[in-house]
């Protein structure tokens, strides 16, 4: 490895903190290349595997499938990925989602507010899900100034798309503390939960998967 020329065999693969059954080794990004306009990454799933739904700002991503095949989920559609097959994936296109955020007044990872930022902190961010989702974003939001935490909902969203933001006393997470700030448990149960598999479930993931594909 060299400034500018990459092997993946010096970069060891890590199991990502978000999706199931994801690993990836990032060869090269901005913060490696100061400057670059682009990054470069090596990403392999389990079968069954998932990866968590994100978008950027600026940024394209191409996916160029190497081995197994795939999906690709982006503007409401699916397109696989196999062997030999380039998908490209248009940068943040500001379509309406459901979205709910939560932030520590504290943290130092999303903070609310980043520095002189217009584009990476916590109240950019919401600024930006609740515009995109139809609504004139109160100016100034109301934060968190004493007790456990402070919601606001949005009001006014398109139909379906509602927007919340929650702040808190706290750091980057506060379940153990204030677990109100979170929704009921009857509405937990009903949404998608992706737990990290261990490398033995993995195993078996992959085992059956493989199965169900090749029929033996």
């Amino acid at each position: 490895m060299t400034e500018y020329r990459f092997s993946k065999d010096d970069i060891p693969e890590r199991r990502s903190p978000e999706g199931v059954g994801r690993f990836g080794r990032l060869l090269f990004d901005p913060k490696v290349i100061p400057g670059a306009q682009c990054s470069m990454a090596i990403l392999r799933y389990n079968a069954g595997g998932i990866g968590p739904a994100h978008e950027h700002k600026s940024e394209v991503e191409v996916f160029f499938g190497l081995q197994g095949v795939g999906q690709i989920e982006f503007l409401g559609k699916a397109h696989r990925l196999e062997p030999g097959i380039a998908i490209y994936v248009p940068p943040k296109t500001h379509e309406p989602i459901a979205w709910m955020h939560t932030t520590g007044m504290s943290d130092t990872t999303c903070p609310w507010v980043n520095g002189t930022s217009t584009t990476q902190d916590a109240k950019y961010i919401a600024i930006e899900k609740g515009t995109d989702n139809g609504r004139t974003v109160p100016n100034p939001i109301p934060t968190r100034q004493s007790g456990a935490h402070v919601c606001v909902d949005f009001a006014g969203c398109k139909k379906g798309y509602p927007a919340k933001i929650c702040t808190f006393n706290g750091p980057h997470t506060n379940i153990s503390s204030d677990p109100g700030i979170y929704p009921p448990e009857a509405t937990r149960q009903r949404l998608l939960s992706l737990k990290t598999p261990s490398d033995d479930e993995a195993r078996i993931m992959n085992r059956v998967w493989t199965q169900v594909k090749t029929g033996k």
